[in-house]
C-alpha cells in the first residue's frame, strides 16, 4: 500500500516537473514597419540570450530527475525544442529584415 502511494505521489509531482521556457513570437508586420536598424540588432541580441537561458535551463536538476520519471524526459525535450524552434523563427525573421533594411 505504501509502495503504491509512494509510485502515486511520484507521478503526480513528475506531471508538473515539466520545464517551461516561453516562446519567441514571430515577427509581425507592425515589427517589420517601424523597426530600425537599432532596433533590429537589439531585438536580434534578445533572441540570442533567450536561446542563451534555454540552453542554461535544459540542464539536469531535480525538475528533470521528477520529468524523467513522468515522461522519461520526453517533455522537456519538446519543450526545449519548441523553444529554440521559436527562437530561431524570429532570429531568421530578424535577419532577414536587417538584409532588407541594409543594416550592418
Amino acid at each position: 500500500m505504501r509502495v503504491t502511494l509512494a509510485m502515486i505521489m511520484a507521478l503526480s509531482l513528475a506531471a508538473c516537473a515539466t520545464k517551461h521556457y516561453g516562446r519567441e513570437m514571430p515577427l509581425s508586420s507592425a515589427e517589420k514597419g517601424v523597426y530600425d536598424c537599432r532596433d533590429i540588432n537589439l531585438e536580434i541580441a534578445k533572441v540570442r540570450e533567450f536561446r542563451d537561458q534555454v540552453r542554461e535551463g535544459s540542464h539536469v536538476d531535480g525538475k528533470s530527475a521528477l520529468g524523467f520519471l513522468g515522461d522519461f524526459g520526453i517533455g522537456n525535450k519538446m519543450e526545449k525544442d519548441d523553444a529554440m524552434s521559436s527562437a530561431s523563427r524570429r532570429l531568421h525573421d530578424l535577419e532577414d529584415l536587417r538584409v532588407e533594411k541594409n543594416c550592418a
